[in-house]
């Protein structure tokens, strides 16, 4: 392993966050936020979407687990530092390692030094591996290479299995595109860009583009265009072609990749990196329905399709990771479980948005059991308390979980502030003794004192 500071992005589009939230999914904190849902309900749609592919695909529970190890870090790091905690953390920790003599707030450097090999490197290298598997466009991305990520994926899994490595010449870790909205700037093509391509599609994507509307968001259908368009010129007999359902379809199945602590053993042993890269699988699976002409109409065909794709390409089927992730134990696993219990009997149920909503079907059950905190500007934070919760100890754990991923997220990537939270939650809804966020505050530090707001100062 490189016993270095992997490079990191301060700046994410999915993990941007601002206490006057805009619509966004957040997995880290399991917070929806429906800001401007009065003006387009579409919105809730495509949030919902990122909420459901993220808990119904193999890379989202991927997700999960790098978050989880993140957060290990991150939290042993705050523990085991005595004194304060100069903010962002990374940035500190490069101060440290550029110049140690000249490096602010530290009564111990030696003690800091053993935080920054036991903490901040393992989580660099984590964060290194999840922005080039989201395709974040930033500079450590597209200068990032393929054996040093899959270093770091190895890391993560726990594992001594390395992918077999490309030529040199080949060694690009994402797919990059140039299109309206980029500047003629090329942009990574990752899990980002994958995950807008369903969200979008599900919102409806007449006139997004050239809206003042950022590309993510619909890079992928103009990429899908000029791949049909090849078709047509080349297959001019068919007429019931539907691009829509087809990257719909392709975008799902980009996202069943072997990679994690769960899905890794599925992982053939002739792998490449573009065979595990969210972007890189989109990409080949386009480029081969295109060449083959295997453009489906519904959404019924996805199933099939994907497995016509990944025979071709000698990818795994995606029942496979659903069978897998059905027998998944723990009550951590359990929403992920439900999902894949849920696609095995209906593959594409997520993705049905007429039928979403329905009462009594699978996919209303699931929204039941596992909906997020929602939160709905004007209205405040909603938890998903079950009626027998009659203390609200579901909210106070929910709200907990999040307040403390998005403590030690910030921590590391800026500089700290005194609230995390959106600032219209909506406490007094759930709780007698919690009015404003200090006073929640105040209640996590009793049990978690490395967690006191008053530890963190900026650099």
């Amino acid at each position: 392993m490189d016993n270095i500071l992997y490079p990191v992005s301060c700046f994410s589009v999915r993990r941007h966050w601002s206490r006057k939230l805009g619509p966004t999914f957040v997995h880290e904190a399991n917070m929806l936020s429906l800001f401007g849902v009065r003006a387009n309900k579409n919105i809730a749609v495509h949030e919902l979407m990122h909420f459901f592919e993220h808990c119904a695909t193999p890379y989202g529970a991927f997700r999960d687990e790098l978050h989880k190890q993140s957060l290990d870090l991150v939290s042993h790091f705050l523990r085991e530092h005595s004194g304060p905690i100069l903010t962002p953390v990374y940035e500190w920790a490069k101060r440290y390692l550029s110049d140690p003599t000249s490096c602010p707030g530290l009564d111990d450097s030696t003690a800091f030094a053993d935080l920054i090999e036991s903490a901040v490197k393992p989580w660099s290298r984590l964060a290194h591996l999840g922005e080039t598997l989201e395709g974040e466009n930033v500079a450590a991305v597209h200068e990032a290479t393929i054996a040093r990520v899959t270093l770091a994926l190895a890391e993560m899994e726990a594992t001594c299995v390395l992918l077999p490595q490309m030529s040199p010449s080949e060694e690009k870790p994402c797919p990059t595109m140039v299109c309206e909205g980029t500047d003629g700037k090329a942009i990574p093509i990752g899990a980002i860009l994958v995950s807008e391509c369903i969200a979008q599609i599900q919102e409806g994507s007449n006139k997004v583009i050239g809206q003042n509307i950022p590309p993510q968001y619909y890079a992928l259908l103009l990429l899908g265009m000029d791949f049909h368009s090849r078709t047509e010129r080349d297959f001019r007999s068919r007429q019931d072609r539907h691009l829509e359902m087809t990257l719909l379809a392709l975008a799902d199945l980009a996202l069943f990749t072997p990679i994690g602590r769960t899905y890794s053993r599925l992982r053939p042993n002739n792998a490449t990196w573009q065979s595990i890269h969210p972007g890189w699988r989109f990409f080949h699976a386009l480029e081969l329905v295109a060449k083959k002409d295997w453009w489906i109409a519904s959404l019924f065909e996805a199933e099939n399709l994907g497995n016509r794709i990944c025979d071709a390409l000698e990818w795994v089927r995606a029942r496979t990771f659903l069978d897998l992730g059905s027998q998944i134990d723990g009550p951590a696993h359990a929403r992920h479980r439900m999902a894949c219990e849920i696609r095995l009997a209906d593959f594409m149920a997520f993705y049905r948005r007429d039928r979403i909503f329905e009462p009594g079907t699978p996919v209303a059950e699931f929204l039941s059991d596992h909906m997020p905190i929602v939160y709905y500007p004007g209205m405040g934070t909603v938890f998903n308390v079950p009626p027998s919760d009659g203390k609200n100890a579901t909210a106070l754990r929910q709200l907990r979980d999040c307040f403390i991923a998005l403590r030690c997220r910030q921590v590391m990537y800026e500089r700290a502030t005194t609230n995390v939270l959106p600032s219209e939650c909506r406490f007094d809804l759930y709780f007698e003794n919690i009015v404003h966020e200090q006073d929640f505050a105040m209640l996590i530090a009793q049990k978690y004192p490395w967690l006191e707001t008053s530890r963190f100062h900026r650099l």
